[in-house]
């Protein structure tokens, strides 16, 4: 079983930078209205959550959150080779859970990173 923390990191860099280049473009004032964005990742072996603040700062925390904006359940191996080879898992086959409707936006725009 790979630990699915390192997988991220680079993962979570790249959008990192993606997200304060925007937050300074012309579209910067749109973009921060969905922020904080909280996140929580659980599989069958770990559970993580992912934040991203109002300044475009994200980190990753090693357990789940409880209710932020959203939650994926997935089984472990389908992230980490989604992740891995940004092959998306088949449909059906993992369980999203948005808590407010700015989640449900930011998940459609970034899922295809995460292999989703």
């Amino acid at each position: 079983m790979v630990c699915l923390e390192p997988l991220l990191v680079p993962r979570v860099r790249q959008g990192e930078v993606q997200l304060k280049n925007a937050l300074g473009g012309l579209l910067g004032g749109l973009l921060r209205s969905y922020l904080p964005q909280t996140w929580s990742i659980v599989t069958e072996h770990e559970a993580l959550t992912i934040q991203a603040d109002a300044q475009g700062n994200i980190r990753i925390m090693k357990e789940a959150m409880g209710q932020g904006d959203g939650e994926i359940r997935i089984p472990h191996d389908l992230l980490a080779n989604g992740i891995r080879t940004g092959a998306r898992p088949p449909a059906g086959s993992y369980q999203v859970t948005y808590f407010t409707p700015k989640g449900r936006t930011a998940f459609e725009y970034l899922r295809s990173p995460f292999g989703l």
